[in-house]
């Protein structure tokens, strides 16, 4: 087969005639046995994307389009357990100050149902403490600084009896009072 070009146009010899075709990427006549299809990765494996092109200008297929493969689902569960967490103790009311000097407070409040123990706060500017594991509904803070502002406040703890999680929780602690100790 003898073809001779001529710029863009090519001469087809009339001895030896050949089918032609238009590359559909460049538009350019091509000879038909020189076309192929253009294929791409689509979903799991190779697919014609619909255009006919010359074996030169054909791209190769990406293997980053090839979707990642999937992990099995695990194994479900015989018996599964649900996180529970422990019902937080209620916030205690009715904190009052019963007597104060100028070193020390001593507060009192209400009592709460299903309560071990309680957990007294206070700060001021330059202190701020704390004090666990009290039973009594009243406690006496010591060793304060007279002329000064103190805000105190309560919060109460329980035991949490399942034996996976043998540990106390604490309320939220209650709205602070506010005392200014007198100077000596």
């Amino acid at each position: 087969m003898s073809i001779r070009y001529r710029g863009r146009i090519p001469i087809v010899d009339p001895n030896d005639p050949q089918s032609w075709a238009k590359d559909d990427i460049t538009g350019l006549p091509v000879m038909h046995p020189d076309m192929i299809k253009q294929m791409e990765y689509i979903g799991n494996g190779l697919a014609w994307t619909g255009m006919m092109v010359h074996y030169k200008d054909a791209d190769q297929p990406n293997p980053q389009l090839i979707p990642p493969r999937l992990k099995v689902d695990p194994v479900p569960i015989d018996n599964p357990r649900y996180l529970q967490f422990p019902e937080l103790p209620a916030i205690p009311t009715g904190l009052t100050i019963s007597s104060f000097t100028s070193t020390s407070v001593t507060i009192t409040w209400d009592f709460v149902q299903n309560v071990q123990s309680y957990v007294v706060g206070w700060n001021s500017n330059y202190v701020t403490g704390e004090a666990t594991n009290i039973v009594p509904l009243t406690y006496t803070i010591i060793d304060l600084s007279p002329s000064n502002t103190y805000d105190i406040y309560v919060a109460s703890t329980a035991n949490d009896q399942t034996p996976e999680m043998a540990q106390f929780s604490t309320s939220a602690f209650s709205e602070p009072i506010s005392i200014t100790l007198p100077s000596s």
